[in-house]
């Protein structure tokens, strides 16, 4: 008896998760995260992948600048001086120049990442399929 319990709570159990799998609410249940499986992912056709390389491109050109342009502001409220110190200027301290860069690739990585995601987004948005 207790193999045909355990068989039958195994069946269910799968069934549950097919359920899961393919999308599907029960009635009466509440509402679960949908889990896409990495193989029902479709793969970018060669004219989705001609059609999102220059997208790309043109808005990782446009998250530099905007990256940039945040940099520059958040360290005209926390520097001494306008402009942030170069690397080689010894006028400056070791200790300034350090903060600056590791701000500024902090601020660089979060609007890249922020950029690259609303990006990634947009596109299955518009074209309906992954952009990996």
């Amino acid at each position: 008896m207790e193999h045909n319990v355990r068989q039958s709570t195994s069946r269910r159990a799968g069934a549950m998760f097919r359920q899961f799998a393919c999308g599907v609410v029960r009635v009466g249940q509440p509402a679960q995260a949908v889990r896409i499986e990495p193989w029902r992912i479709r793969a970018m056709s060669a004219v989705s992948k001609a059609m999102y390389k220059p997208l790309s491109l043109a808005t990782s050109v446009l998250g530099g600048i905007l990256a940039g342009a945040v940099f520059q502001q958040v360290w005209k409220r926390i520097g001494d001086d306008k402009n942030a110190p170069e690397p080689k200027d010894l006028s400056r301290s070791s200790k300034e120049v350090l903060i600056a860069a590791a701000l500024q690739g902090a601020i660089f990585a979060v609007v890249r990442a922020a950029v690259d995601r609303a990006g990634a987004k947009g596109y299955q948005a518009l074209a309906h399929e992954d952009p990996r």
